[in-house]
This record gives structure tokens, C-alpha cells and sequence, in this order.
């Protein structure tokens, strides 16, 4: 007995002794007569001058089923979940399949085939299967598949070189948008392409399904209309046709061949709109050239502004500088003026201390006359109460001589060296000099 389960690959011609079929396996024995037997686990087999095979496991889940072609020709369809083991005595493949399941809205057509007799001749009958639902094909059912053109991004002469898609789910309440590039000119190199969106949806199911490709008509109709809507700008520049075509692209009446094959295919065209424009080779080679001139222009502007403006730092700066340079003159002038008139102050106080100098000089000096006059009056005074006769005391040689260091005491009584020869009286001297009786001038 095997420890692990054995499939297909295990094969063996047993002369005599037997094999334990465990649970979860099965064989296929071959007697030597030929005659086939199928054992399911768990048993105890002997074999005699025979041939044994395990068999392999299939398996369906409850989103499948197991579709089993019988050597007869027949085949089963086992929805799941269920098993089966592939026996090559009845079986030629066993594969497991994903069940149908339809979302809401979605429609499948389902073709059956019944068998034929010798009365009645096969006759196939289709009907129709709205979802939700999840569908197991029965015996001698399919699901009808259309072989159709795939809508290009990219529409052009050989538009039917695209390759086919096996369709076999439709869906007429969702809406689908095709977003195409259609060429408006047959001259690929100069001419121009527009971009469109095209939402479309299946109106019909029995129109749609009974013609033989109609995406296809579709396509060879949007050509025949780009075509004949880009004759009617033929003389037109690009830009030109950017600025006036864009509300025709966008409209249905320009696409008369195309509502017409899509009514005749049951498929309804709620909108066509306008994407963008795009531009030829000759045209972008063109664009570039003039780009590539608007560029140099608007970066020699941007140079020509960029110098301006440095210009204008520049002037900026050195108004800055002068307005500077005058700040600090103004402040040096002020500076000199408040040095100046600190100096000037100071010369004042310098001169101002030098007159109260001067004049305190001069009261010493007058004081020091005033004193200078009373020692001689009080001199002079005291000769007059011995009773000298000071006019002939100081206008003779020798009065003079025994005065003079007196009288030199004070500059206010030199003159009266000259009144000896005016020969004043002593009275007359007294008088002119104020003295009182005190002796006090």
C-alpha cells in the first residue's frame, strides 16, 4: 500500500499478488481477458496476469462544473460541487470549467442541440438568459460565442487586420465608450487625425447577435465619415481646423454612415465628442518649428527683461549708494556743525573765562590802586594836621625827594608831579582829590 495517493502515473502488470485500493483512491484493473473493472477505495484487490491503474481525481466547486467526454462521443456536463475519477476505459478528458455567472443586466444566448433520430432530424433551438444567475450548460447545450472585431484605439485603412475576441456575455443596459483616433485626411504625413469618444450601447439583442461583426461595421462606417467630414476642411491649416472643426466633429449629423450601420447592428449611439485635434508629422515638424521660433523669441524677451531689469538693480543700487553717500554727508556736515559749535562754545567759555580773568585782575588792580591812594592821602593828610604847607612840601626838590616813594604807590597821584608847576594850592589838591575829613577818598 502506497503512503501517498496515487494517480494516473501509476501503472503496473501484476502476474500474481494484489494491491490495497485505499480511501480516496480508485483503479482501473484490466483481468487477463481484458475485461475492465473500476475499484473505489477502500479494498483489497488480488490480481492474476493483470493490468493496474490508478485513476486521477477531478473536482468541481460550487462556482463549477466537471464537463466529461465519453468515448462514445457523448458528452456530460456535472455541476458542482461534485468528483469524479478519469477512467480511461469510458473517458477520453475530463477538465473543470468555471460556471456562467451572469450579473444583473447581463444576457448569454444558449444553443441547444438535441439528438437526432431516425424520424425527427436535429434541430437546433437558442434561447436567451438574463442574469443574475450562475448557468451550468446541460447535456447538449453551449453558450453561443461571436467571433468579433475588437474596437481599435486607432483607426486606419486596414482597420479590419484587428483581431477578434470571442464574445459570448452582452450587457444592452451598460453603456460603453470607445475612445477612437480617427484619421480626417488620407494623407498621413500632412493630414490630421481627431480624437472622439463614442458612447454607444446595445439596443437590440436580436440585431446585434444575428449580424456577422458588427463592431467591424462600425469601424469601416467612422472611417467613410472622418474621411468625407476632413474634405471639408482640405484647404485649412491646423489651426484653422482647431478652431472651427471642433464643434462640427462634435456633432451626430457629421456622422451619418455611422448612426446607420449602428441602427443596422442594434447598437445606439447616445453621443459622439470631440477629444482633441491631433496633428500629422509634416504638422508637428511645422508646430515645432514655429514653437522652437516662439521659444528663441520669448527667451530673447526674457533676456532682453532679465537685462532691463539688472539695469534697473543697477540703477536701484546706485541711487541706494547715493542716497547713502548724502545720509552720510549730511551726517559729516552735522557732525561738523555740532563740532564747530561745540568748539565755538568752547571758545566762547575760553573767552568768557578770560574777561572774568581780566576783570578780576581789574578789581585787584583797583583795589590795589584804592588802597595804594588812601596810604598816600592818609600820608598827605597827616602832614596837612602837623601843619605843612603841602604845596611848597611837594613842589620843592626836597619835598619831593622824601614823598616820592609815597607817591609812586599809586598811579592815580603821579600827575601831581606836574602841578608844581602849575604851583596849585594844597587846597586845590585836596579838593581835586576828594579828600574828606577822614582822610578818605
Amino acid at each position: 500500500m502506497g503512503i501517498t495517493f496515487r494517480d494516473g502515473y501509476y501503472q503496473r502488470f501484476v502476474r500474481i499478488g494484489g494491491r490495497t485500493i485505499k480511501d480516496g483512491e480508485a483503479a482501473a484493473i484490466w483481468n487477463r481477458r481484458g475485461v475492465l473493472q473500476e475499484i473505489i477505495g477502500p479494498k483489497r484487490v488480488n490480481l492474476f496476469y493483470s493490468t493496474i491503474r490508478f485513476m486521477d481525481r477531478h473536482k468541481a466547486e460550487a462556482h463549477e462544473y466537471l464537463e466529461v467526454k465519453h468515448r462514445d462521443g457523448t458528452v456530460e456536463n456535472l455541476r458542482g460541487p461534485a468528483h469524479i475519477y478519469l477512467n480511461p476505459g469510458l473517458h477520453d478528458e475530463i477538465c473543470v470549467k468555471q460556471a456562467i455567472r451572469l450579473k444583473e443586466n447581463e444576457i448569454i444566448q444558449v444553443c441547444q442541440t438535441p439528438m437526432p433520430s431516425a424520424e425527427v432530424p436535429a434541430k437546433n433551438t437558442k434561447y436567451v438568459l438574463h442574469g443574475p444567475a450562475t448557468f451550468v450548460p446541460d447535456k447538449n447545450e453551449r453558450i453561443e460565442e461571436f467571433k468579433w472585431t475588437e474596437l481599435p484605439e486607432e483607426l486606419y485603412d486596414r482597420y479590419h487586420l484587428q483581431p477578434k475576441a470571442i464574445v459570448s456575455v452582452l450587457n444592452p443596459f451598460r453603456t460603453r465608450v470607445w475612445n477612437v483616433k480617427v484619421p480626417m485626411d488620407t494623407n498621413v504625413s500632412s493630414g490630421w487625425s481627431s480624437m472622439l469618444a463614442i458612447a454607444m450601447k446595445i439596443e437590440s439583442f436580436d440585431k446585434i447577435t444575428s449580424c456577422d461583426d458588427p463592431y467591424s461595421s462600425l469601424c469601416a462606417a467612422l472611417l467613410a465619415d472622418a474621411k468625407a467630414l476632413g474634405k471639408r476642411f482640405t484647404e485649412y491649416k491646423f489651426e484653422q481646423i482647431q478652431s472651427e472643426a471642433s464643434g462640427i466633429a462634435s456633432q451626430n449629423e457629421s456622422y451619418p454612415n455611422l448612426f446607420e450601420a449602428s441602427e443596422a447592428c442594434g447598437i445606439r449611439i447616445e453621443s459622439i465628442k470631440l477629444l482633441n485635434f491631433v496633428p500629422g508629422p509634416k504638422i508637428v515638424e511645422r508646430l515645432e518649428i514655429e514653437d522652437q521660433r516662439q521659444n528663441d523669441l520669448t527667451k530673447g524677451v526674457a533676456k532682453r527683461e532679465g537685462q532691463i531689469q539688472f539695469q534697473e538693480l543697477d540703477l536701484i543700487e546706485r541711487r541706494k549708494q547715493i542716497e547713502i553717500e548724502i545720509e552720510l554727508a549730511k551726517k559729516e556736515a552735522q557732525m561738523q556743525a555740532e563740532l564747530s559749535e561745540e568748539l565755538h562754545v568752547q571758545k566762547l567759555a575760553s573767552i568768557e573765562q578770560e574777561i572774568e580773568l581780566a576783570k578780576r585782575k581789574m578789581e585787584g588792580d583797583l583795589e590795589s590802586w584804592k588802597n595804594s591812594d588812601e596810604i598816600v592821602l592818609n600820608f598827605l593828610w597827616n602832614l596837612k594836621n602837623i601843619g605843612v604847607d603841602l604845596t611848597q612840601f611837594l613842589c620843592t626838590p626836597a619835598g619831593r625827594g622824601i614823598a616820592s616813594h609815597v607817591l609812586d604807590r599809586t598811579p592815580s597821584l603821579l600827575r601831581l608831579q606836574n602841578l608844581c608847576n602849575e604851583k596849585p594850592s594844597l587846597v586845590d589838591v585836596c579838593e581835586d582829590s576828594n579828600v574828606n575829613d577822614d582822610g578818605v577818598q
